[in-house]
């Protein structure tokens, strides 16, 4: 079946995915917790990831199974590379990173959970360190509490322990940014030190940079209200920060329950880029 065939039979057109050569010029990175995606939305959300037009699709909440085989081999028929984590015995879901334009290599070490991918990519002289987390859900239970902040402390540690010029997280952190935020009583104190932690290893919040006033969400509860959970971060040898919002359109069409983090920088042209080392 053909691209417009199925494109007529699942209510979406197709679009050409953004131009390889857009990777010497900018990092478009598109964060997006994909809600565990089935097979059946596989094929409208990668159609909608490659209408963005961003070149780095970094997705987490992906569970192991048909629904995450679905989207990725979705988005390498579009022409992106793809790394995905491998799923562990202990741990259901897996994250991963596919890629236009780029040359991609994974980061050595390699952390200890498949919720947590590093990748250098590079492109024209330029190398970025790019890593996406998928963090614990907040249970909101002594035992989710442990859970989560021995992961956040192990993140942390790993995080710095990769650091390097040209250096940009992103994903799924599930805490939020401040406790005046609304339901904030409902998140314990090492939740907003993760948090602090990233900004202490030399990145900025990058919606927070350009931004500084809004109030912003990524995923809404009818009990919990709304939260901004999903971040993009980086240093400034990264590149130029010309764009950064949420785009919630993959809430708006039941493609996830979480809106995605868009996030744009843009390499000087006599910029010889930062090597990770």
């Amino acid at each position: 079946m053909g691209d417009a065939m199925q494109g007529a039979l699942f209510g979406f057109a197709p679009t050409a995915a953004v131009d390889e050569r857009v990777a010497g010029e900018e990092l478009r990175v598109c964060a997006l917790n994909v809600q565990s995606a089935g097979a059946s939305r596989a094929r409208p959300l990668a159609s909608w990831l490659v209408e963005t037009q961003c070149n780095v699709l970094a997705l987490t909440e992906l569970r192991a199974g048909e629904g995450a085989r679905a989207l990725l081999n979705a988005l390498r028929e579009e022409g992106y590379d793809v790394v995905c984590t491998v799923a562990r015995p202990d741990e259901q879901y897996v994250t991963a990173v596919t890629t236009r334009g780029f040359d991609v290599a994974r980061v050595v070490p390699e952390p200890d959970s498949a919720r947590i991918l590093a990748v250098d990519l590079s492109a024209a002289g330029r190398s970025v360190r790019l890593v996406t987390i998928y963090a614990p859900t907040n249970g909101m239970t002594p035992d989710s509490s442990t859970a989560r902040a021995a992961f956040q402390r192990r993140c942390l540690d790993y995080l710095a322990s990769i650091r390097t010029p040209g250096f940009c997280v992103v994903g799924d952190l599930n805490v939020l940014d401040s406790t005046d935020q609304p339901c904030a009583s409902v998140f314990e104190r090492h939740d907003f030190e993760f948090y602090a932690g990233l900004l202490a290893l030399g990145v900025s919040d990058t919606h927070r940079t350009l931004h500084p006033e809004a109030t912003q969400f990524s995923w809404v509860s009818d009990r919990l209200g709304a939260q901004r959970l999903d971040y993009a971060f980086a240093d400034a040898a990264a590149g130029s920060l010309v764009g950064s919002d949420y785009d919630h359109e993959p809430r708006r069409q039941n493609l996830s329950d979480h809106a995605a983090v868009r996030t744009i920088l843009r390499f000087a042209p006599e910029h010889d880029g930062a090597t990770p080392g």
